[in-house]
């Protein structure tokens, strides 16, 4: 009896030395969607600093490939545009109501960042934050 509880004992032991020494599962993980494009968004507001809703707001640059992104600000003036190309150069317009359209030039986009630009869009002029 003793011999057999000593062989079973034995194998148990041999069988966990087993696992131990099994190499272990790579795990792999999906990076390929992660931080390759960048985004901009802002707010738009009238030159004293209300929402002005429905204005056109078009990205524009080299790394586009002569294509360009667009929205339009929501109720509260907001903005967003996304899946932007890492790049230099960019040209950000904005056009609202009877209001000149105005732009902001030289942005540049980094992989994984939000770039905030924001208009303060009187009847004469603008201000960019």
């Amino acid at each position: 009896m003793l011999m057999g509880h000593k062989l079973r004992l034995a194998i148990f032991a041999s069988s966990l030395l087993v696992l131990a020494c099994a190499p272990k599962p790579t795990v792999v993980m999906d990076v390929s969607g992660l931080a390759k494009t960048g985004a901009i968004t802002g707010r738009i507001t009238d030159g004293n600093w209300h929402p002005m809703a429905g204005a056109y707001v078009r990205l524009e640059g080299p790394a586009l490939g002569g294509d360009y992104r667009y929205a339009f600000s929501d109720e509260a003036g907001r903005y967003y545009i996304s899946d932007i190309p890492p790049g230099g150069d960019y040209i950000l317009y904005v056009k609202a109501g009877n209001r000149p359209r105005v732009s902001k030039t030289h942005l540049n986009v980094k992989a994984g960042a939000l770039i905030n630009v924001s208009f303060d869009i009187s009847t004469h002029g603008v201000l960019i934050k």
